[in-house]
């Protein structure tokens, strides 16, 4: 985990000190941005033990995250996301199935958007983002990737798109058996950009 980490802060200088050489040629900029988002998703549980996967745990959830980076000319931007991801969620699939969770996510990860070139005070975008979700408890790093569409007019901006993130519960039940939580989820974000 230790080692993700450090690759992650190494890619972000790399990119801040290529960004720094290449500012006489390109108009760089500083870019950070704030925004709340809700879930509504569905998610895979997988036992690793039995190979099994249930489908029909339905999730929801609010976001709370930060994205802080760098513009470069007028239509790539390039920055670090952190937040906090409370989700919430219940399957009722009989006995076997009847699963209740919550829990407190930190994703971490990178964001790219391209912008579109506009004359007007709306300015759309389409963004990706990867990384790794983390969970406090269990301690576990999950991947988690996202692409979608956006727009921003002046410092409003609003999204949506589709994330996957998850995490891993080590010794569930048996000693033998892991439980993998994945979750698919379409997200809408409101927030603000300086």
């Amino acid at each position: 985990m230790r080692e993700r980490v450090l690759f992650l802060l190494a890619m972000m200088t790399l990119l801040v000190s290529t960004a720094t050489a290449q500012e006489s040629k390109t108009k760089v900029k500083y870019q950070g941005e704030v925004f709340v988002a809700g879930d509504v998703n569905f998610a895979n549980m997988v036992t690793e033990g039995e190979k099994v996967s249930a489908r029909d745990v339905l999730m929801s959830g609010v976001s709370l995250h930060t994205i802080q980076g760098i513009k470069i000319g007028e239509y790539v931007s390039l920055g670090v996301g952190l937040g906090l991801d409370f989700i919430i969620g219940d399957a009722d699939g009989g006995d076997e199935t009847n699963v209740e969770l919550s829990g407190l996510l930190i994703p971490i990860y990178l964001d790219c958007k391209v912008w579109m070139p506009t004359k007007g005070r709306v300015k759309p975008f389409i963004m990706a983002e990867g990384g790794g979700s983390f969970a406090i408890y269990p301690q576990t790093i999950a991947p988690l990737y996202g692409a979608g569409v956006g727009f921003k007019v002046g410092k409003f901006s609003m999204s949506l798109g589709y994330m996957r993130e998850g995490f891993k519960f080590r010794d569930f039940i048996e000693a033998d058996d892991d439980l993998k939580f994945y979750q698919h989820k379409l997200q809408l974000r409101v927030g603000v950009t300086f």
